[in-house]
Formats: C-alpha cells, sequence, structure tokens
C-alpha cells in the first residue's frame, strides 16, 4: 500500500506538471483552472496518505481502511477531472482511469473481498454521478442510457474486482501459515509401519547462543 500510495502520488504530480508547464510550452493549450486545482489536491492527498502509511504506527485494520479511502479519494479526483473540470461528453466514452484505479486496487489492498465490492461500486458510480450534476448545471450530457453505456467498464471492473482480493487474501493466507510452519524443525521422527507417532519438533538454533 506505501507503494501504492507513492505511485499515486507521483502520477498527479506528473499530470499537474504536464499540464501546467509542458502542454502550454508544447502545444499552447490552455488548460482550466479546475483542471490544475483538482490535480493539486489529488496529488496533496496522495501525499499525505503516503506518509501515513509509511510512519503511522497504527496496525495493519486501520491501515486497510486508508486504503480503501485511498481509492475512493482518487476515484472521485478523476471523475471530477472528468465531468466538472471537462466536458462529459468529451472525456467520456475511453477507458477511464477509474477502471484501472479498481482493479489495481483489489490486488493491492488489504482487505476483504466484500469490502472490495462495496467500494469498487461506489468508485464506479462517481463518475455517472458527476453526468447528473454537470446535468443539473446546465451542460449538456449524454443521456441516461448513453451514461450507463459509457461508464460499464466501470462497473464490470467493480464487478471482477473481488476474485483478485479474494486470490490474494488466500494467498497471504498460505504465507503466513508458511511462516508460522517454518519456525519449526522436524528432528526425529517416531514410529514407523503399522503405527503412527507424533514426530518431535523443536524451534531452529538462535546463532547468537552458539560459542
Amino acid at each position: 500500500m506505501v507503494l501504492f500510495a507513492a505511485v499515486g502520488a507521483a502520477v498527479w504530480t506528473l499530470a499537474l506538471t504536464m499540464d501546467m508547464v509542458v502542454l502550454p510550452l508544447a502545444l499552447g493549450a490552455k488548460i482550466s483552472r479546475a483542471v490544475f486545482l483538482i490535480e493539486i489536491l489529488a496529488a496533496a492527498t496522495s501525499t499525505v496518505i503516503f506518509l501515513y502509511l509509511r510512519y503511522s504506527s497504527q496496525r495493519r485494520p486501520v491501515k486497510a481502511e486508508a486504503g480503501l479511502w485511498f481509492m475512493l479519494v482518487n476515484a472521485a479526483a478523476i471523475s471530477l477531472h472528468n465531468t466538472w473540470a471537462l466536458s462529459p461528453t468529451e472525456r467520456l466514452g475511453g477507458l477511464s482511469w477509474v477502471v484501472f484505479l479498481i482493479l489495481v486496487s483489489s490486488m493491492i489492498v488489504p482487505s476483504t473481498p466484500r469490502r472490495i465490492l462495496a467500494a469498487s461500486l461506489v468508485s464506479a458510480s462517481l463518475e455517472p454521478l458527476g453526468v447528473w450534476i454537470a446535468h443539473l448545471r446546465g451542460i449538456p450530457v449524454p443521456s441516461p442510457f448513453g451514461t450507463l453505456v459509457l461508464c460499464m467498464p466501470n462497473y464490470a471492473a467493480a464487478v471482477v474486482a473481488p476474485l483478485p482480493a479474494h486470490v490474494f487474501q488466500r494467498l497471504g493466507r498460505r504465507v503466513r501459515e508458511a511462516r508460522e510452519l517454518g519456525s519449526y524443525q522436524l528432528i526425529e521422527l517416531l514410529g514407523s509401519g503399522g503405527t503412527s507417532q507424533p514426530a518431535t519438533w523443536r524451534d531452529p538454533p538462535n546463532p547468537e547462543h552458539r560459542t
């Protein structure tokens, strides 16, 4: 999660640099202030979450909650970028970054599949919500059915998201079991043939106690 938050902060910072420096100099493009504001807030929020995950002494479940909030905050920033700062008719239609955010979060955020599904569905719904708000603002937007079709990849990713979460959760459980078993060594197997007796185990020797 720490690396994921760091990558998120770096991506938003790169987008801000592109829109503030590179595009105006290279193409003479004029970027709206709303885009700058959204990118600055998203980069700052990602940086704060990275610092929290990196240096906080909170327990693992609490940091898992922060991972889910990180996904929701980034989904909100992407949705605002696509439906508020820019025209929804221009930004919607391609594969949204919300899709990648949902899929990557489902593989990285250490949470249960049910919670991943709930957070993914909320993330997928933020762009349609942004389209509806743009409609209330009097901006031309696709029809409700057209919006649903354009945002269908978001919901497809949200439905699939619990699967990698379940797989990685099982892998993590097996790794923990293997670590617990690896702290013992088999030194003698008692019994053979028709009799079955338990093996004798002991803790591995401590190198510091050797002379």
